[in-house]
């Protein structure tokens, strides 16, 4: 990997909503938490410890890990535009979790839905 093929934060929220639309839509593997198999995490978007794009960066909603580069073509258009003929359901619109924040550091997070 070339270090001109990432993009590092501040994103927009323009960039974020695509990069966030790559991690659900499945047709690469979604970018994960490093500690996901330490502690109990959520099961999202098909896969447990999925992070979550914010403007500052991607983060783990259930514990707080962060990370700080995305790959570039993620930037260029969510999979929906890029591959209209995804078999698999990539918008945004996917319907929310149905239960609460349970730890300090979900509740802490603004700006993650």
């Amino acid at each position: 990997m070339r270090s001109d093929d990432i993009i590092h934060p501040p994103w927009t929220p323009t960039q974020v909503r695509a990069v966030n639309e790559w991690q659900r839509c499945g047709i690469v593997h979604p970018f994960t938490c490093r500690r996901r198999t330490k502690s109990p995490h959520w099961y999202k978007w098909g896969d447990f410890g999925i992070l979550v794009a914010t403007v500052s960066g991607w983060v783990c909603r259930d514990c707080g890990y962060t990370q700080d580069w995305a790959y570039d073509f993620m930037f260029k258009g969510g999979p929906c535009q890029r591959f209209p003929a995804t078999p698999r359901p990539c918008s945004l619109s996917t319907p929310k979790e149905t239960h609460e924040p349970t730890s300090e550091v979900q509740r802490a997070l603004p700006g993650v839905p």
